[in-house]
């Protein structure tokens, strides 16, 4: 009896099956590369953006502020406003300013982008960096979107850094 050969055809398989991902990730990378929006400008006045950006929420608190009551930085997260039934968030907008590297960044996430997170859970990075060590944020995709298009974030850390969170 003859010795069937099935390498080829496995590895015709392994083949199809790279080139079908490749391709995959490829127009996944086009898509969200079209989607998200990053710029970073250097500056030594980055009061005026943030002060025109929070101008558009005069008056209003933001969703999760930080407290810090002398012990501890704690999170207070403002859940009166959450209601069922709002409009769907169609963007997360994140503005940065870091003072030692002098420079703002802004970035535009779709909230499609937010939705598929694996837990549905939001986690900011609240190393020193950011916010303070520590801190970790207890807030849901699903609580944003109950709470509606406004003002998530408006915090300054104590090494000159601020970070301004709204969704739309």
């Amino acid at each position: 009896m003859a010795k069937r050969k099935w390498w080829p055809i496995v590895l015709g398989i392994v083949v199809f099956l790279f080139i079908v991902g490749a391709g995959v990730l490829g127009t996944g990378i086009y898509i969200l590369s079209r989607q998200v929006a990053l710029t970073v400008v250097e500056t030594e006045k980055p009061e005026v953006a943030f002060a025109e950006t929070r101008a558009k929420f005069a008056g209003k608190k933001p969703y999760i502020e930080f407290v810090d009551d002398g012990i501890e930085l704690r999170q207070v997260v403002h859940r009166e406003n959450e209601r069922d039934g709002r409009p769907p968030l169609n963007n997360m907008h994140i503005m940065a300013w870091d003072e030692r590297e002098r420079k703002l960044v802004r970035l535009t996430l779709p909230f499609w982008l937010m939705r598929l997170t694996r837990s549905g859970n939001l986690r900011f990075s609240a190393s020193e960096s950011l916010i303070s060590d520590g801190v970790s944020l207890h807030v849901t995709v699903s609580d944003l979107e109950r709470n509606g298009p406004g003002l998530v974030i408006d915090t300054k850390a104590q090494r000159g850094q601020r970070i301004l969170v709204w969704t739309d």
